[in-house]
C-alpha cells in the first residue's frame, strides 16, 4: 500500500541532519568506538544535505509513526509498520 502523499511535509535541515546522523551512528551490528564518530556523522550528514540541495532534490517526510520498543526490530515489526502505510 502506498503512503498518502497529502500528509507529507518538507522536513527542516536540522531534522534531516539528525535522521542521517542517527542512521550512521546506530546502524545494526556496528558499535561506536570513539566519540568523534558523532562529529564525523554530523559533518557527513551536513555535506550530504548540502549536496542534495545543490542538486535540487526534494525530500519529504511522512507523519510521525508509532514508537518502537527498545531493542532489535524483528521482521514482524517491520511488516506491521509497512501495513499501516
Amino acid at each position: 500500500m502506498k503512503p498518502d502523499i497529502t500528509k507529507l511535509v518538507e522536513p527542516t535541515r536540522e531534522d534531516l541532519i539528525h535522521a542521517i546522523r542517527h542512521a550512521m551512528l546506530y546502524r545494526r551490528g556496528v558499535k561506536r568506538r570513539h566519540d568523534f564518530d558523532a562529529i564525523n556523522a554530523k559533518v557527513a550528514a551536513e555535506v550530504l544535505i548540502d549536496g542534495l540541495a545543490a542538486s535540487n532534490y526534494v525530500i519529504m517526510r511522512g507523519p510521525p509513526g508509532q514508537a518502537v520498543a527498545a531493542g532489535r526490530v524483528g521482521p514482524d515489526d517491520v511488516e506491521a509498520a509497512e501495513a499501516k502505510w
